[in-house]
């Protein structure tokens, strides 16, 4: 069974000459399931005239070849709430929410700072990269019979042949 839902919209798409509105007025054949949800996500984009919003004209199934009526008051509702837009109100006091974003910067900052001196101490803690310390790590490793990757670390490799050799400095 096919569900089709037939959308009439009057669309704002250019201006003429005098300054006036071109309004294109279509209907929309429109699949229920993906097709129409996406057309209702997004149909408060579409530059819909406000004083001509998108309705729901019908909704036809397909049964046995014949098409069919069918009642469309739930897609007209959701259509409904998708157009609908919450114009605030309230004044948007601007001084304070100046403040929050100033709090949050400083906050950013502060955080910022700190992983910054977090990766100092961990680049000088780190091992400089020896190459006579990296043979004679290789050597021992290969002696004692430890296997490892060749990507492996200096301090990991050193890790290992001290839980077989615990005196290796």
């Amino acid at each position: 069974m096919k569900r089709v839902i037939w959308v009439k919209t009057a669309r704002v798409y250019a201006q003429d000459s005098d300054m006036t509105a071109k309004v294109e007025r279509t209907t929309v054949k429109l699949e229920e399931g993906d097709n129409f949800n996406k057309f209702v996500k997004y149909a408060n984009l579409k530059g819909y005239k406000k004083d001509e919003p998108p309705y729901i004209e019908k909704v036809m199934d397909s049964v046995d070849g014949k098409w069919v009526e069918v009642d469309k008051t739930a897609y007209s509702e959701k259509l409904i709430a998708a157009l609908k837009t919450e114009i605030p109100t309230e004044k948007i006091d601007f001084k304070a929410l100046a403040e929050t974003q100033a709090k949050e910067l400083e906050s950013t900052k502060s955080m910022l700072n700190e992983l910054a001196e977090r990766m100092k101490a961990l680049e000088e803690k780190k091992i400089e990269a020896d190459p006579e310390l990296r043979a004679k790590l290789e050597t021992k490793a290969t002696e004692l019979g430890i296997k490892f990757r060749e990507n492996i670390g200096n301090e990991k490799l050193l890790a290992k042949i001290n839980e077989v050799e615990p005196d290796f400095k």
